[in-house]
C-alpha cells in the first residue's frame, strides 16, 4: 500500500525525472533541484554535495557504487533508469526505477 509520504515522494520524483536527459539531479525534501550534473558523475555529486540531498535520480544504471554513497551519506530516495546488480542493498534507502514510479501512479488507489 501506497501512503501519502510515498506519493509525494514518487509526485517529486516523477517532476524531477531526468529520463532520456543523461543527466543525475539531487533534490532536496521539497524535490527542488539542489544539483544537476551528468550521470556519470553520480558518484562524485553525491559524494561530495552539500547539503546532503533527500533524493536522487538518475538516469543510468543505479550501480552499488552511487548506492553505498548515497547510503553513506543519508540519502532517503533513488530512482533510477535502472538498477544494477547488488551484493547488498542498504535498508535505509528506498530505491525504485522510473518505471516503477510510472506504475504506481497508473495503480488506482481503491485497488
Amino acid at each position: 500500500m501506497v501512503g501519502a509520504d510515498d506519493e509525494d515522494v514518487e509526485a517529486g520524483c516523477e517532476a524531477a525525472s531526468a529520463e532520456g536527459e543523461g543527466v543525475v539531479r539531487l533534490l532536496d525534501d521539497s524535490f527542488e533541484t539542489l544539483s544537476e550534473a551528468p550521470a556519470d558523475e553520480a558518484f562524485e555529486r553525491l559524494r561530495d554535495a552539500d547539503p546532503v540531498p533527500y533524493a536522487v535520480v538518475v538516469d543510468d544504471e543505479l550501480s552499488q557504487r552511487v548506492l553505498d554513497v548515497a547510503a553513506q551519506r543519508g540519502v532517503q530516495h533513488v530512482v533510477a533508469a535502472s538498477l544494477g546488480e547488488f551484493v547488498k542493498q542498504p535498508v535505509d534507502v528506498r530505491v525504485r526505477t522510473a518505471a516503477q514510479l510510472t506504475e504506481v501512479q497508473t495503480t488506482p488507489a481503491d485497488a
